[in-house]
């Protein structure tokens, strides 16, 4: 496919950054601003998606929860942002080793969501606009590519680089 991930989607802040969470503002522009949000408004039973368009505070309204205790959540996730290691500094086996626990991983946790997401907005919203069921089926395409090739680097091409290295120390 040729498709790549955004690497600035994919880094967090430390959680003790505080970030301006405001009651009045409608649960899909959070969502739209940070992704991980989704999570919080999901575990909670609220709509971020066609439901959406209502505040924060209504939406803890209709849940029957604290929308103080929600934004505590929402505080905690943190915000999406650029890293700026100097990778230069590693050697090609921890390089391996940070591929495989940050962005291996990352793509483990979150490629399910995904795949439902891209399913339940195609199912609800596809006859609307047909662009969703392609969309849709790029991420399910992009999923299965992916499940072939992380495990590919993890079992073949990693241990090849880090035995490169130790057959050339010794």
């Amino acid at each position: 496919m040729g498709s790549r991930l955004s690497e600035s989607a994919i880094y967090m802040v430390p959680k003790n950054l505080k970030i301006m969470l405001d009651k009045n503002k409608k649960v899909g522009q959070y969502v739209a601003e940070n992704i991980a949000f989704a999570h919080v408004f999901k575990k909670h039973d609220i709509d971020f998606c066609c439901g959406g368009g209502i505040s924060v505070e209504k939406a803890c309204e209709k849940a029957n929860i604290s929308t103080d205790s929600l934004l505590a959540e929402l505080q905690n996730v943190g915000q999406p942002t650029a890293e700026n290691t100097d990778y230069r500094i590693f050697s090609p086996g921890v390089l391996c080793d940070i591929i495989v626990e940050k962005h291996h991983q990352y793509i483990y946790d979150n490629a399910p969501t995904l795949k439902a997401y891209a399913d339940k907005v195609a199912r609800v919203h596809g006859d609307q606009f047909p662009y969703l069921n392609d969309l849709k089926q790029l991420v399910m395409e992009l999923s299965l590519e992916l499940d072939m090739h992380l495990p590919k680097e993890e079992q073949i091409l990693f241990p090849s680089i880090k035995s490169l290295k130790a057959n050339f120390i010794s």
